[in-house]
Formats: structure tokens, C-alpha cells, sequence
């Protein structure tokens, strides 16, 4: 089964819990 973007995104989303220090450098981009 391969990953979506859709799915991606999801499991790297603050929400889930997973990868959440990956997103750390896109919350940075949006503050700004």
C-alpha cells in the first residue's frame, strides 16, 4: 500500500501525534 500525499500529510499532522518535530520547521514558515 502506498502513501498518499493525502495520507502524508495526515500522519506528519501535529494532530496525530507522529513526526510532530518534522512539522516544527512548516509551523515556523506559516508564523511568518
Amino acid at each position: 500500500q502506498k502513501p498518499t500525499l493525502g495520507n502524508l500529510v495526515h500522519i506528519n499532522s501535529p494532530s496525530s501525534g507522529v513526526s510532530g518535530d518534522e512539522n516544527d520547521d512548516e509551523r515556523e514558515l506559516k508564523k511568518e
